[in-house]
């Protein structure tokens, strides 16, 4: 990836609260014979943790949109985007930001009943300090995005001494490098996911529409954002065989075709090995994907 290619995009951090509605538990309420020394142990201070779940799966879906709209940075929750992506990516943004505010005041209007509820089922386990005021709660629910330039300082403002802009430049360089790999590897994983659960329909014969339009839209995704950013031949030259090979694939041409289908899963085979390889271990660590 070439430095002036960042010049075309900002970078997002995106931040997300939350309240986990939890707390330590005095050990001791377990029994006289727990070592309290070598036992932690939390307790739920709400008995319906659904909400709370609601909440962290709008958190995730953003962090996912972003992530299918951009290259990821090496810091975390900081993504570098594409001018042409910022303001869908933007426009995202907000609505989830209503969604999660929305969905937060349903925590912070009902705080006081759950916490009487929890008070009358585990009288024992209950504490009035352990549960935050209304303002609180929203507080700590907050949502927010910013954007800004990646820049290394210029040598002409004098704020770096020679000898630390050199460092600031080298750095700059692995920063870069670091992006392309972590952007391979999650494209990478997605792509090997959806291969793999083609390859297993090439065995069954139950071609799945799902799967073949997922495989398609991250062929989509490559070429709108990330295959100008990749210069990793082995994996360019992957992503085009497996494009190349969505060409005429269908959900019915894999049920309907035994010809074309035992072809795909051969195809699909080599794909997955060739996948596996690129790079050679970055593949077979679990991403947040």
């Amino acid at each position: 990836m070439e430095k002036e290619k960042l010049k075309n995009g900002v970078l997002v951090q995106f931040r997300a609260g939350r309240w986990d509605a939890k707390s330590k538990l005095n050990v001791s309420l377990l029994g006289d014979d727990i070592p309290e020394e070598i036992i932690r142990a939390s307790q739920d201070l709400i008995c319906d943790r659904s909400i709370l779940k609601e909440l962290s799966a709008i958190k995730r879906s953003a962090k996912s949109f972003i992530k299918g709209k951009s290259l990821i940075f090496p810091l975390d929750s900081v993504f570098w985007v594409p001018k042409n992506k910022v303001i869908e990516v933007n426009e995202a943004l907000e609505d989830f930001q209503r969604q999660y505010h929305s969905t937060r005041m349903i925590v912070a209007d009902n705080l006081k009943k759950w916490e009487s509820d929890f008070k009358k089922q585990y009288p024992t386990f209950y504490d009035s300090n352990k549960y935050p005021t209304k303002e609180a709660v929203v507080a700590k629910f907050y949502f927010k995005w910013i954007f800004f330039d990646l820049e290394v300082p210029d040598p002409k403002r004098g704020v770096l001494s020679p000898k630390l802009y050199k460092q600031a430049q080298e750095k700059f360089k692995k920063m870069i490098t670091e992006m392309e790999q972590m952007t391979i590897e999650y494209i990478g994983k997605k792509i090997l996911k959806r291969i793999e659960k083609l390859n297993s329909q090439c065995q069954s014969g139950a071609g799945n529409a799902g799967t073949v339009n997922a495989i398609n839209r991250l062929l989509t995704n490559w070429e709108e954002l990330w295959s100008g950013h990749i210069d990793d031949k082995k994996f360019r030259m992957v992503m085009s065989r497996i494009k190349r090979q969505m060409k005429g694939t269908s959900a019915d041409r894999i049920r309907d075709n035994e010809d074309f289908r035992n072809k795909l899963g051969t195809e699909t085979d080599k794909i997955i090995k060739s996948l596996k390889s690129v790079p050679a271990s970055q593949l077979r660590r679990k991403l947040d994907v």
